[in-house]
């Protein structure tokens, strides 16, 4: 329904006798409505539905930039972890193998092992050395590359060097992220962001598709107006005086229309295809991490009760050494295959807790106020 005000006025020496106005002019106020299309939904009414849809929508995806943003920081933290305990597996390794240089010398020089014995731990601690180094040199990278997600009060911060990553404990992210029941896990579904996103696009679709069938209908437009030569008084406008009419127009073909209703259907039938497909593929997604995250737990535990195992063996093999039943170069190998399987089962940790983090993501819970989970990172 739409409110109008006008003012006429037409002079001229051969003015058409039915145009003849009174000499000040005439005021005309009345309102017009269409009665078929645009009646029920029209271009103005649609845009303020798609308005409050693109609002829904663009929340959906504020929730799945910032859902994002948590897991490249996550990432960043968890790879800064993994190099700091790199760096201090091989300084305690270095450290070993600097104390059994220093016994090699003093065995040289009393006698009891050839010299030769001394270059081979030299070259081993040079090794360590250089393992270390390297080791130094990408915890400081990784270090700066998470400085990148470190702000406060929008100033950004710089991680300084006396401060060291903390492992989370074991079951903090896991437990943020658990879903008790299956009814649970339902409802996350149905709430994730990429979901409610497609969602939003669906209902902009059927708004414009709701537009596009009532352009099928005629245009019937009714009009009428009030009218009166004086405006000082709001009576002056009266029901003896008015002007009505109906203007009907409707194509013969509606070609366009009908175009544009079954092209509209088909992006609406895509998106729908889409949102099935993203569904299934959150779902299988969720279902392959918690297939990773299992067996990456089974992992931790054979990696761990191997470095036991290889410490064991490391520790027998040089008290043989020091008995005179064994070489430096038995002890380098013990000692090399205890630091390989330290470093992997850092590398295992560090997984699983990456696993978890692509939990977090594949929930898309965005919006999880958890006081677990935001103490942890």
């Amino acid at each position: 329904m739409e409110f109008k005000a006008n003012f006429e006025e037409n002079s001229g020496n051969y003015l058409n006798p039915e145009a003849t106005l009174p000499d000040g002019g005439l005021y005309s106020a009345g309102v017009s409505v269409s009665l078929a299309q645009g009646f029920l939904i029209n271009e103005r009414m649609a845009a303020v539905k798609k308005a409050k849809i693109f609002m829904q929508q663009t929340k959906a995806e504020r929730e799945l930039a910032v859902n994002t943003l948590l897991v490249k920081a996550s990432e960043a933290y968890f790879m800064w972890l993994e190099a700091y305990q790199e760096q201090k597996i091989y300084h305690r390794f270095l450290k070993n193998a600097a104390i059994r240089l220093e016994g090699i010398k003093r065995n040289v020089v009393v006698g009891e092992k050839a010299p030769i014995d001394s270059v081979e731990a030299k070259i081993a601690m040079q090794s360590r050395r250089l393992n270390a180094e390297q080791a130094k040199l990408k915890t400081r990278k990784a270090m700066l590359y998470a400085s990148n997600y470190l702000w406060m009060a929008n100033i950004p911060l710089q991680i300084q060097e006396n401060i060291t990553p903390v492992i989370p404990e074991a079951n903090t992210i896991a437990t943020s992220l658990s879903f008790k029941t299956m009814e649970e896990l339902e409802f996350a579904m149905a709430n994730h962001p990429k979901i409610r996103n497609l969602e939003s696009k669906i209902a902009a679709l059927e708004v414009d598709n709701a537009l596009k069938k009532n352009k099928l209908l005629p245009k019937v437009d009714l009009q009428y107006n009030f009218l009166a030569s004086d405006v000082n008084a709001f009576s002056n406008f009266n029901t003896a005086n008015y002007k009505a009419f109906v203007n009907l127009s409707f194509p013969l073909f509606l070609r366009k229309e009908r175009g544009d209703l079954k092209l509209n259907k088909y992006k609406l039938q895509e998106i729908k295809f889409e949102r099935t497909t993203t569904a299934l593929a959150i779902n299988n997604k969720i279902e392959a991490i918690q297939t990773e995250i299992s067996s990456l737990e089974e992992q931790t535990s054979l990696i761990e009760a191997m470095v036991v195992n290889y410490t064991l063996l490391l520790a027998a093999e040089e008290r043989k050494f020091t008995l005179g039943d064994s070489s430096l170069f038995v002890i380098n190998a013990r000692e090399q295959k205890l630091i390989a399987a330290a470093l992997k089962a850092n590398t295992i940790t560090v997984k699983t807790l990456l696993a978890n983090v692509s939990l977090f993501e594949a929930y898309g819970k965005a919006n999880l106020n958890d006081t677990n989970y935001n103490s942890t990172y």
